[in-house]
């Protein structure tokens, strides 16, 4: 293992912290790459040089470095260090971290699906067999529900078993690796999801910094999961999420992408949490929320987060604005 490159790119990511973004993906993609390539020097590092915070940036990938070496013994490594570093396991939930790897090391083979190619795994094709589509790039369309239900409450789908009495809608504002398997096996969760009175479609992040192709891939898988929930007989908002300009405005592809897919004059869902912490991404979020407004005209707009005056203000008499707390904040206000 190369710990002189490894802590560079502990440096890159340190300096991304500020939100999700685009960056933030290419330092976790090289952290994977190292700590995969020598996996007995990789387990030497943890044992003797890993310091507390090392191994906090680590828990962001670890389930990640097992599913591409499917070592138990690195997930036991990593998991005898929960005692060095206390403080850090619970800060960082570094158990859920070690769940993920140890649930990934009991998959089965016999169990994982077959694709018939590329194209058909990362698309989902067979989600949208039945749909009508949008716009020149044909995104998925999904009918509004025939009537307006307001949550009671939203939990990110990774932790959706904490829901009281299953009252709140399953919602996707979380990191995309936490609801990656949505995405890959949809069909799944059919029936797990049905428990829970109502559905937000995934909230696949589009990154301002992202390829335009990539930002448009995102919208597409949003739709294609959420239209095949919905014809499951399941309630589904749909979660409304744009990247830079060129996905809320026609300037570029002559339409507005990020709004495809979408009926006019109903509820739509959007997320503030994590999104919207550096003034650029600031920016983008109001100017891509008041074209959302403008071209859809929604009834209803439910906000997964915080709900800044320097983004919302002025705003309140084009919609009911319904604010939910995020998860974290949600909980310390009931202790």
């Amino acid at each position: 293992m190369d710990i002189i490159r490894f802590r560079e790119v502990i440096k890159q990511r340190e300096e991304t912290d500020d939100e999700w973004t685009f960056g933030v993906e290419q330092c976790w993609k090289k952290e994977i790459e190292i700590l995969a390539e020598d996996i007995p020097s990789t387990i030497n590092f943890l044992k003797n040089d890993c310091t507390a915070e090392e191994y906090s940036w680590i828990s962001e990938v670890i389930d990640d470095v097992v599913e591409k070496v499917r070592s138990k013994e690195l997930v036991q490594c990593y998991k005898d260090l929960m005692i060095k570093f206390p403080e850090e396991c619970v800060k960082y939930n570094i158990a859920g971290s070690i769940e993920s790897a140890e649930a990934i090391l009991t998959w089965e083979d016999e169990n994982e699906k077959k694709v018939e190619n590329l194209v058909d795994e990362g698309f989902r094709i067979g989600l949208v067999e039945t749909a009508f589509f949008d716009g020149k790039f044909e995104i998925p369309h999904i009918d509004a529900p025939k009537e307006i239900i307001i949550p009671k409450g939203m939990i990110p789908f990774s932790i959706r078993e904490r829901s009281i009495d299953k009252s709140d809608f399953v919602c996707f504002y979380e990191h995309d690796k936490n609801f990656r398997e949505i995405l890959t096996d949809t069909e799944d969760f059919v029936d797990d999801l049905k428990r829970y009175p109502g559905v937000i479609s995934p909230d696949c992040s589009l990154y301002i910094d992202a390829p335009l192709c990539v930002q448009i891939a995102d919208i597409y898988l949003n739709r294609a999961v959420g239209y095949y929930l919905s014809q499951q007989g399941i309630y589904v908002i749909l979660n409304i999420r744009w990247g830079d300009e060129r996905t809320y405005t026609d300037a570029l592809l002559g339409e507005k992408v990020a709004f495809q897919g979408v009926d006019k004059h109903s509820i739509v869902s959007v997320g503030t949490y994590g999104q919207i912490q550096t003034a650029e991404s600031k920016r983008y979020f109001r100017e891509g929320l008041i074209a959302m407004l403008d071209e859809l005209e929604p009834q209803v707009v439910l906000v997964y987060g915080s709900m800044p005056n320097q983004i919302f203000g002025g705003l309140s008499d084009r919609t009911k604005f319904v604010q939910f707390p995020d998860w974290t904040t949600r909980m310390k206000t009931t202790k």
